[in-house]
């Protein structure tokens, strides 16, 4: 998360207490990273507020407030993902 010049939006957890919550504004890129449980998805988060040079790759369990963008990205990546896909060939018989 940015930690450099715009202070953090502070929500409420579940006991009352402040925790620090930073908005995010675009989901620019992923890519996958192995860990012990296979590979996981990491986003290449544009926060709202900061320069570019301030997005960080965060999982996806980091983005739980911002799940309409990590849906809208990751519908547009499967869609990008099917126009560029070969046309399989029939056989013919």
């Amino acid at each position: 998360n940015p930690q450099k010049d715009f202070p953090p939006i502070i929500e409420d957890d579940e006991n009352g207490e402040p925790v620090p919550e930073w908005e995010v504004e675009d989901i620019v890129a992923h890519q996958f990273r192995k860990r012990r449980n296979g590979l996981q998805p990491y986003y290449l988060v544009k926060w709202k507020g900061y320069p570019s040079y301030e997005n960080s790759w965060e999982p996806a369990e980091h983005l739980v407030n911002a799940s309409e963008l990590l849906d809208e990205y990751n519908a547009a990546v499967i869609e990008l993902a099917k126009s560029t896909m070969p046309k399989r060939k029939r056989r013919s018989r």
